[in-house]
């Protein structure tokens, strides 16, 4: 029987094809910058595997620098489905790519947006990324794009308080610090994930008032009184108090208030609401429910730092709801190395110098980048971050500073095994003077970490010629062979989390960029590009050909 349905959804099918696209790249850096090293765009269904080495170099220093510099390296992934201007809306992303309106019938989206390319060197971005184009000439923004994407991702995965860039911005973006010591320390946190909240039930929803109502009868200042005061069920009852204060009437519009004396001889009320007995009870369920919400707030809180604004898709999320396009709304990782720079000394070789040295550095990195068949397209781009290691070198060494205080029968300084598995609230405020001694204040809340989280040290001692007891000091020309990268009073700010102002002191050179690099790789590209036949040279072979075959016709009678 012939099959009537032919209403059929399937798309065309069409023979895939590889295409390559090399990385050869040759530019330069600042320290402290997200510097973008290669961008590839990958069309509608392509897949993407490939290769890259990224060879760095740091050029020369006064010397052999003792705190480490790192190379992060990271690979991401940021679908077209990721702009903003779609909505999230795989419907109106394709609609967009069809050159429709909107569903709702607004204004076409245009897919592409362009710009004038501005005066060569004007754009850090493309300067950064080597490319070119007749200045005013019109150009897709999607690079610049893709680029702030990332940032803004990383960023709100990183920290609330970190401010986003506009996916116009141009500047190259501050870099992250890794504080792997400090990971865990956070400027606020959700009392109740520890906690828990359990529902009371309210018996009686008015309680009674002892200590203050109205007088019965008109009384002085002070003396034997019979008050009128509220009972439960809001009627009224009469007590009898030995002293008080009063008006000098029983009139509705003035009271009585029940008083004693306190520190300095001033009069202090004394007014309670009175509990009764049964009149609030916790149930079971309320105590199993608080112990639910604190597991499911835990689960809720991978979807944290997501480009999720609507609590809808949240709550769909929770409830166990795929959402097919939502891993495509924002930038995916899919490479992440970090390297330490080896560094060499060398000294002049000849006779009026032989005591001048320079010293060098290196650092190679190798990326493997695989990514499926992506039905959006994107963009895969790569970025390379420069910075050395934070000492933080001032932090209070804790049991240097522990004293014989003392609570209860334990130091109240030390870990006490009973008495920290039995605390409810399992965390430490985090003093200024335990980051920085020579904070300026010392006593000020720096942030929230774990409980007992000093005790986990990893804070490095520098000591002899290289003390250094405060972030401001004079030049010290044994300080050159540290890149101390440090803020004055730090606190859990935007420069705590990103290097927003770093210096070059320790290089010969303080004002060019003190890093080049190389990147080298090759990426294959499987996709539905159709290629044609390979050309050759014209020689006239077909119209040779043609002349010798006959061109008459016999025609049928």
């Amino acid at each position: 029987m012939k099959n009537v349905n032919r209403m059929s959804v399937e798309e065309l099918s069409f023979p895939r094809t590889n295409r390559n696209h090399a990385v050869a790249v040759l530019s330069s850096t600042m320290p402290g910058v997200c510097q973008p090293v290669a961008a590839i765009p990958m069309l509608r269904e392509d897949a993407l595997r490939g290769a890259i080495s990224i060879n760095l170099e740091m050029l020369e220093t006064k010397e052999i620098l003792m705190n480490p510099v790192n190379a992060r390296v990271t690979a991401w992934l940021v679908p077209w489905l990721a702009d903003p201007r779609f909505e999230g809306s795989e419907d109106q992303f394709n609609r967009s790519w069809a050159g429709r309106a909107k569903i709702n019938g607004g204004a076409t989206v245009p897919f592409f947006e362009t710009h004038a390319m501005p005066a060569h060197g004007q754009d850090p971005i493309y300067k950064a990324l080597g490319m070119h184009a007749p200045v005013g000439a019109q150009v897709n923004n999607w690079y610049r794009k893709a680029y702030n994407l990332i940032w803004n991702y990383r960023a709100a995965n990183r920290s609330r308080h970190l401010d986003e860039r506009l996916l116009d911005d141009t500047s190259l973006a501050p870099a992250f610090w890794q504080h792997s010591r400090f990971a865990h320390i956070v400027p606020d946190f959700d009392d109740a994930m520890f906690e828990g909240e359990v529902a009371l039930n309210i018996v009686e929803q008015r309680l009674p008032i002892s200590g203050i109502g109205v007088p019965t009868v008109a009384v002085g200042q002070s003396g034997p009184l019979q008050v009128r005061e509220t009972m439960r069920g809001g009627d009224a009852q009469v007590t009898n108090y030995g002293i008080g204060m009063s008006t000098t009437t029983s009139s509705p519009n003035f009271f009585w208030m029940r008083g004693v004396s306190g520190p300095g001889g001033y009069f202090v009320p004394d007014i309670y609401a009175e509990m009764q007995q049964g009149g609030v009870t916790i149930s079971l369920a309320n105590l199993e429910l608080a112990k639910k919400t604190q597991a499911f707030a835990r689960l809720r809180q991978q979807f944290e730092g997501h480009d999720i604004d609507d609590e809808w898709l949240v709550d769909m999320l929770m409830s166990g709801l795929s959402i097919p396009d939502m891993a495509l709304r924002h930038p995916i990782m899919i490479a992440d190395r970090t390297v330490r720079f080896g560094q060499a000394k060398r000294y002049a070789t000849d006779a009026g110098n032989l005591d001048e040295s320079a010293v060098s550095g290196a650092a190679r990195v190798n990326l493997n980048l695989r990514v499926p068949q992506l039905r959006t397209g994107g963009v895969v781009m790569v970025l390379v971050e420069i910075l050395p290691d934070q000492l933080f070198e001032r932090q209070a060494d804790p049991f240097f500073m522990t004293n014989d205080e003392r609570q209860g029968d334990t130091f109240k300084h030390l870990p006490d095994a009973l008495r920290d598995t039995l605390d409810p609230q399992p965390v430490d405020i985090v003093l200024n003077k335990e980051i920085d001694t020579d904070h300026a204040s010392p006593n000020g809340r720096f942030g929230y970490a774990p409980m007992n989280w000093k005790w986990n040290a990893s804070g490095p001692k520098v000591g002899g010629k290289f003390l250094r007891p405060a972030a401001n000091t004079s030049f010290d020309e044994a300080r050159q062979r540290i890149w101390a990268v440090e803020q004055v009073n730090p606190g859990l700010t935007q420069d705590f989390y990103i290097c927003r102002s770093i210096h070059t002191k320790p290089f010969l050179n303080e004002v060019g960029d003190p890093f080049e690099y190389t990147a080298m790789g090759n990426c294959v590209l499987n996709g539905l590009t159709q290629f044609g036949a390979g050309l050759i040279e014209a020689t006239g072979n077909y119209d040779k050909v043609a002349e010798k075959a006959p061109v008459d016709r016999i025609q049928a009678e």
